[in-house]
């Protein structure tokens, strides 16, 4: 469903061409699948839906073309926000497009007036966990057994990021 990205375009120019665009409930389904991609157990289309119903959850996807291939979702308030779920196709990860996305949804997030953003991470999840370091984001705590898993029950890392306007420099 989520297929390679176009191979005409030089690895550095990829990420500049993927647009973002906001999300809204008639994304679900999409949402959904893409989101069982990276998690199990994974949410369902009305989880996504009810969630962008919300007026304090804001979400952006990238495409190609009408292509979808990842999407973020944070709720923002009271100066804080919390980004709710992320995901890049399987494809498209490690080329430039999370880091893109992330820093897009931190900038509006700190347009909104968050000055805080935090979010829990699997440890087994170590690429999102380097997207987010790479950002600034440090490590505050463990929630033991947090997620279900297949297996049994995974750990969530608890990282936080206080938000500045230097933080979305290309250098971040």
């Amino acid at each position: 469903m989520f297929a390679n990205p176009p191979l005409d375009e030089s690895d550095e120019m990829r990420p500049a061409l993927a647009k973002i665009f906001s999300l809204s409930a008639r994304d679900a389904p999409w949402l959904a699948a893409l989101h069982g991609d990276g998690f199990s157990p994974s949410w369902s289309g009305e989880s996504f839906a009810s969630l962008l119903d919300l007026s304090t959850t804001y979400g952006w996807g990238l495409r190609y073309g009408l292509k979808p291939f990842g999407f973020l979702l944070l709720s923002i308030g009271a100066q804080e926000a919390e980004i709710l779920t992320f995901q890049i196709a399987a494809a498209y990860q490690g080329q430039g497009y999370g880091k893109k996305l992330l820093r897009y949804g931190l900038n509006r997030a700190y347009s909104q007036g968050a000055s805080q953003v935090y979010l829990d991470v699997a440890p087994s999840r170590a690429a999102a966990q380097n997207i987010y370091r790479d950002l600034g984001f440090v490590v505050t705590g463990r929630r033991v057994g947090y997620y279900k898993t297949p297996n049994g029950r995974e750990d969530a890392l608890l990282m936080s990021l206080k938000l500045s306007a230097n933080i979305f420099s290309k250098s971040a």
